[in-house]
């Protein structure tokens, strides 16, 4: 009874310590200052599962990724990190943390300062000729503001396309295509370069 007693806990101890073997517990403080995130999204080779996070770093042969967006969890080790081991991972999809916004707002500036400058270079409007159909006069001010607003909403627009790409990453299970894209995928880890 007592060998049965003390193997029954052995076996739960080993099964819940291999269930626990894919997350880390870090409580590790990381200084990211200066550090970029980018939202990333894991596809398995089994086409069951989605792991949204952010790939903190590339190993030899897997991927530690955190479930933590926020900065400052970082600082105080409020994360978690996921091991996944290259023949799990399908593909890897990474854009930037809040791109389609800051894209939104480069694209818009750039073509309201493009318009404006277009607009400001063309200059005042001839007077109108008597007898002519030329009931429209638009001052180098005018046409600024006109043509900045139209170029402002089709920079916004084409920001907002750019903002929404993603960069696909395709591993399918491959060690050879996780060694390839191995230097492709250190540019987007979270953890401070050694």
């Amino acid at each position: 009874m007592k060998k049965l007693t003390v193997t029954t806990i052995l076996l739960c101890v080993y099964y819940s310590l291999y269930a626990q073997d894919n997350i880390i517990k870090t409580g590790l403080n990381v200084d990211i200052s200066g550090r970029i995130i980018y939202n990333t999204k894991i596809s398995f080779t089994n086409g069951k599962h989605l792991m949204k996070g952010v790939l903190y770093a590339v190993n030899d042969s897997s991927v530690l990724v955190s479930n933590s967006l926020v900065k400052k969890d970082y600082s105080t080790g409020k994360f978690e990190l996921s091991k996944i081991s290259f023949n799990e991972i399908d593909l890897i999809k990474i854009h930037r943390k809040n791109s389609v916004g800051r894209s939104i707002w480069i694209g818009a500036l750039t073509g309201f300062a493009t318009g404006g400058l277009i607009g400001w270079m063309s200059g005042d409007d001839p007077p109108p000729v008597p007898g002519s159909f030329t009931f429209m006069r638009l001052s180098a001010g005018d046409k600024a503001k006109m043509y900045g607003s139209l170029l402002a909403v089709t920079g916004a627009l084409t920001g907002g396309l750019i903002g929404v790409l993603e960069h696909k990453i395709p591993i399918n299970g491959s060690m050879g295509n996780f060694n390839r894209n191995k230097s492709r995928l250190k540019k987007y880890t979270l953890r401070p370069m050694e």
